[in-house]
């Protein structure tokens, strides 16, 4: 960590050098936030990356960083305005198994921000991040959550923010999907497999991302059909679902292109 420290202070001193080239060089406080599971063990000086410091002190730089492990602090304990603290507090829980009911609580402090655009702004941003780091979160968590930050407008956002998710897991889901029908069919290395793994792998990612969408957009009530649509094989059938469910108000108008479908 050190090591990267110095780097970007040298980057930024020869920015500062370029920019004004006859200003002296500013000093800069390192500082290190680390939210990792195990706790922080590596040494916060410079000179400690060196195997013996001591003889050459006089000819080599030091430095020490500023650590927060946020492991060592209780909620309570961290402290500053809403958004920073919204911050920290995502970063030490992130790896929580009850990091949804550390989100819905987020979100209440998110509600007593007077602007509820940067509000939203905030929850999007704090939502890719946790979506990206984590599996341990429910969509009732996310609702429940969205409904608290923004209660105004939360129920008339969902929407919005559901197709937005949906078409990330959509794409994720065909990514993924894709990459293990290659692998399946490199492994059993003929052509014919290879073009079957695509194909398996195109499908099993669109039901994957369908599946994802049901669930965020219309909760429990999805799983159902979902199981219906594990049985199609069709991926222009599929696809044709996946357009419908974007634009659908209703978990029955998802369901009678299904049934019409299957």
């Amino acid at each position: 960590t050190a090591f990267h420290l110095i780097r970007y202070m040298v980057e930024i001193w020869q920015l500062s050098r370029k920019q004004n080239p006859s200003r002296r060089l500013s000093a800069i406080i390192p500082i290190v936030i680390y939210h990792g599971r195990r706790k922080w063990k590596v040494d916060t000086h410079f000179a400690d990356l060196f195997e013996d410091f001591e003889p050459f002190k006089n000819f080599v730089p030091d430095f020490r960083y500023v650590l927060y492990d946020l492991s060592c602090y209780s909620d309570i304990q961290i402290k500053g305005t809403i958004l920073s603290r919204v911050v920290f507090l995502l970063l030490k829980h992130i790896h929580d198994d009850e990091i949804g009911d550390h989100f819905e609580v987020l979100c209440e402090l998110l509600s007593k921000l007077s602007d509820q655009h940067t509000a939203l702004e905030f929850l999007e941003s704090a939502l890719k991040y946790i979506c990206s780091a984590t599996d341990k979160i429910s969509e009732l968590n996310i609702q429940k959550g969205i409904q608290k930050a923004i209660p105004d407008l939360g129920d008339q956002l969902m929407p919005t923010l559901a197709e937005k998710w949906i078409a990330q897991g959509l794409e994720q889901g065909l990514e993924q999907g894709l990459e293990q029908g290659l692998e399946q069919g490199l492994e059993q290395g003929l052509e014919q497999g290879l073009e079957k793994g695509r194909e398996e792998g195109r499908l099993e990612g669109l039901r994957d991302g369908i599946g994802l969408a049901l669930r965020v957009k219309f909760g429990s009530a999805g799983l159902d059909l979902q199981k219906q649509i594990a049985s199609i094989r069709s991926f222009q059938a599929l696809k044709e679902i996946e357009h419908v469910l974007l634009e659908a108000c209703t978990l029955g108008d998802v369901k009678s292109l299904v049934q019409k479908l299957k």
